[in-house]
């Protein structure tokens, strides 16, 4: 999402990152997942703040959910 003051980081000093768009980068939300093999995920361009972290929790929350039921696979084979 493009920057926005209003989820401006505590302490967050723009000259000090002048060189990326002047203090004002992009602001990605990121997950870590170490057993996703996908390469082509279709990932929506956020907007709002509120929205991608909406979104990056229902990630976390499928991939438990997927992790939680290739475990109890494992476990029945």
């Amino acid at each position: 999402m493009k920057w926005n003051d209003e989820y401006i980081p505590e302490g967050w000093n723009k000259d000090n990152f002048k060189d990326y768009n002047n203090g004002e980068p992009d602001v990605v939300f990121m997950a870590y997942a170490p057993n996703n093999t996908k390469k082509d995920i279709k990932i929506p361009y956020i907007v709002d703040y509120d929205d991608g972290d909406k979104i990056q929790q229902k990630y976390f929350e499928e991939k438990a959910k997927n992790n939680n039921k290739e475990n109890k696979n494992k476990e029945n084979n």
